[in-house]
């Protein structure tokens, strides 16, 4: 080997070493937070609305929706894909016992008012996605499908001359509803590849039943 091959492996491993610096003490940090922000906003949500419901807070589906919302939290801090998914796999090898934390869980939602139900139908289902895409997006999984979808539609855009129709004052806007539409490309190609990787009913139960234990376990070593 020569030097000047010694020096570019040299540099390529510094370069790979600090890109998962960055990434270990940087990004993935920042996109804890912003994943963990949606869910506050989303308990904060639940809260603005059972607030002015009858019952108030004492109402024990808003509790198991709080409960819900705090486990995501929870499973998000140590959250690891490869390790989940080996989690999954086995918890799948037993359908019996995924139909039994899945009808657990739903019990804890369930309620005698059909707009409850819808409401924490809801709640559940846009919970799921904040999960899932953060699983995608802390796994670095999301980066390629980003450079997939986004890298084509931006071609198409060049290549066909649309944005070249936008001139003036509508450059701004035409700039905006194109980030916009791109924005909503990535996600919905995250949905997709998300919900074949993992399964959303899985996640939810783990997530929850792990939470309702670890309550429990609170409680009995309190008293």
């Amino acid at each position: 080997m020569d030097a000047k091959a010694a020096v570019e492996n040299i540099v390529t491993g510094i370069c790979i070493l600090l890109l998962l610096v960055t990434w270990r003490y940087a990004l993935r940090p920042a996109i804890l937070g912003c994943f963990r922000d949606q869910l506050f906003d989303l308990r904060d949500e639940i809260r603005e609305h059972f607030v002015h419901e009858p019952g108030g807070l004492s109402r024990p589906i808003y509790g198991n929706l709080r409960t819900l919302i705090n486990s995501y939290l929870r499973f998000a801090e140590n959250f690891n894909l490869p390790q989940f998914l080996l989690i999954e796999r086995s918890i799948k090898k037993n359908q019996g016992l995924v139909d039994v934390i899945a009808k657990q869980v739903d019990k804890s939602f369930h309620s005698t008012l059909s707009a409850d139900q819808k409401y924490a139908a809801d709640i559940r289902r846009r919970a799921g996605r904040i999960m899932m895409r953060y699983a995608l997006a802390s796994s670095g999984l999301v980066a390629p499908i980003a450079i997939l979808v986004v890298v084509p539609i931006l071609a198409v855009f060049v290549c066909t001359g649309y944005l070249c129709e936008f001139v003036g004052k509508k450059a701004t806007l035409s700039a905006r509803y194109l980030f916009s539409r791109l924005r909503e490309s990535v996600r919905d190609y995250s949905d997709q590849f998300a919900n074949k990787l993992m399964d959303a009913e899985v996640v939810e139960a783990y997530a929850y039943q792990s939470a309702t234990e670890t309550s429990q376990e609170s409680k009995l070593a309190s008293t």
